[in-house]
């Protein structure tokens, strides 16, 4: 455990300042923008509106932050790997360490834009959305979010780990050979997913997030959020036990293929 957060410690320590500002830039931008705008066009009605359509597109983006913060410290790494690896951690340990402090990151770019749409609805009187509403698909939508964005940072570093493999044998051109790769599986993938043997044996489990919700929240089909939120338990236990192997494939072959 002293040796884990010693590696989480020096993660910290590297990213801190850039986050801060990186976070403080949104912070500002997302309370600043919106009634700017109000003001000039003298129709204050848009700032919430405005404030929440940002904050979505933010956190849409923030689907790739993780799997870019991800690379970004791997890479770094990788630039002095005797110094890195010469750490006595195995590469599970290595590699967990990144993925979950890049998750960590990803998860505050969904939080800080929800948390300021959360303040300018308790500031405006201009908002056409109760607050349960906001509540309701605000936290489906940060849950769907992350987890999309921890798959996207698995089957990433999986991909990373490929060419670093080919790297050796076909050099700058190895880049070129794992996209070709990844369109290969992604039309795989899709292939798989679309067969009648997936649709009866995994497309099923459905579960409508909307006939789960409290009673008690104003939600209807009248909302202007309204929307058909069906989930299948079977795609999201395929789609997460496909990317868990494929994560620690990656750390496999880094540990026997890369890490030499």
């Amino acid at each position: 455990m002293e040796q884990w957060n010693g590696l989480m410690r020096k993660e910290w320590i590297q990213w801190k300042w850039q986050l801060i500002l990186a976070g403080g830039m949104v912070l500002i931008a997302l309370l600043t923008l919106p009634p700017v705008v109000g003001t000039l066009t003298k129709d204050h009605e848009i700032v919430f509106e405005m404030t929440m359509v940002l904050s979505f597109m933010l956190m849409a983006v923030g689907i790739i932050i993780p799997l870019l913060t991800f690379t970004t410290m791997f890479n770094r790494e990788m630039k002095l790997p005797d110094l890195w690896l010469h750490s006595t951690a195995s590469s599970y340990k290595l590699i967990c360490v990144k993925f979950l402090m890049a998750a960590f990151i990803g998860l505050g770019a969904l939080l800080l834009p929800a948390v300021i749409v959360a303040i300018r609805f308790a500031m405006t009187e201009f908002r056409e959305v109760t607050f349960d509403e906001l509540a309701f698909f605000g936290t489906t939508a940060i849950i769907f979010f992350f987890c999309v964005s921890l798959m996207f940072m698995a089957i990433g570093f999986f991909f990373i780990v490929i060419d670093r493999l080919l790297k050796p044998f076909l050099s700058s051109f190895s880049i070129i050979a794992t996209g070709l790769l990844f369109v290969l599986s992604a039309r795989v993938y899709g292939e798989v997913t679309s067969s009648s043997f997936y649709e009866r044996f995994f497309h099923a489990g459905k579960v409508n997030l909307l006939a789960m919700k409290n009673t008690n929240l104003q939600i209807g089909e009248g909302s202007s959020l309204f929307m058909d939120l069906d989930i299948y338990v079977g795609d999201i236990l395929f789609d997460a036990v496909l990317t868990v192997i494929l994560f620690f494939l990656a750390i496999k072959l880094f540990e026997k293929k890369v890490r030499i």
